[in-house]
């Protein structure tokens, strides 16, 4: 099979719309939305760690209040679901605007990406959670690759420890940070094995070795969500701090490149 990555499409944010679809209308936001109050109506007491470490995606009913939203949506608010902009840095599109507000109001726009700070993001999620019909959670999303606030090295040179609780301390000090600053979405890690030396993205993966690559992105994840080894949790420690979700990015053939270049046709 051969796959024709043009650069409007990645650039463009291609990966970022296709992962918005199963992120967005599927998982978290909904799940967030919804899970308080299948929560609430469920007949068993939780204790304290329980409620702390409890993912909003098991709790009882969940899938019907989803068919339920889903039934009342619109064409055109099922597409907003779909829809991400880049507002601030030119990563991926913008939607040719200044204020995105009216957009959200409206419902089409699922989410945002390079939007941080509590005032910002706080800010634009009271309009999508008060002032829209379906009042359903934007969810804002950043390339946290090697850091937020704190910088620590490229992914390539974390793989070269060969340490993966290191990698796990590192992203659980990225996930903290970022989620303090309203993101809860990390486009992170990288999980592309390098097969051509020429490729211009190897530093953001853990290189050529697919166990050693196994290995740190499962690091990264532990450390975004809080997962540690063995089943404990870290978030008993750091309740509500954590990047809710991560892209295990790129797809298939990104790694694979026809030309050493990072949009060009790859053949899978």
């Amino acid at each position: 099979m051969k796959f024709h990555w043009t650069r409007n499409a990645v650039d463009g944010g291609c990966g970022r719309r296709c992962a918005s679809v199963l992120s967005i209308i599927c998982l978290l936001p909904v799940a967030s939305f919804l899970a308080p109050i299948s929560s609430a109506q469920s007949p068993a007491p939780q204790t304290k760690n329980e409620a702390v470490n409890a993912n909003p995606l098991d709790a009882p009913g969940l899938e019907e209040k989803v068919d339920a939203l889903l039934q009342k949506m619109t064409l055109e608010e099922k597409v907003g679901q779909l829809v991400q902009y880049s507002a601030g840095q030119a990563t991926g599109p913008t939607s040719g605007r200044t204020d995105d507000s009216d957009m959200i109001r409206k419902g089409q726009v699922g989410s945002l990406f390079n939007v941080t700070g509590a005032r910002e993001t706080n800010a634009l999620q009271r309009i999508a959670v008060e002032n829209s019909r379906l009042k359903i959670p934007l969810i804002f999303g950043l390339d946290v690759i090697h850091g937020f606030r704190t910088t620590f090295p490229i992914p390539l040179g974390l793989a070269a420890t060969w340490e993966p609780e290191i990698v796990e301390k590192a992203a659980r000090v990225a996930a903290s940070e970022a989620s303090s600053a309203g993101v809860r979405w990390a486009f992170s890690p990288m999980v592309d094995i390098a097969r051509d030396a020429r490729w211009g993205r190897i530093s953001e993966g853990a290189g050529e070795d697919p166990y050693l690559g196994a290995a740190m992105a499962r690091a990264y994840v532990r450390g975004y969500q809080g997962q540690r080894a063995g089943g404990t949790t870290t978030r008993r420690k750091f309740p509500n701090t954590r990047c809710g979700n991560f892209i295990c990015r790129h797809f298939a053939p990104h790694k694979r490149p026809e030309r050493p270049r990072s949009c060009q046709d790859s053949t899978l």
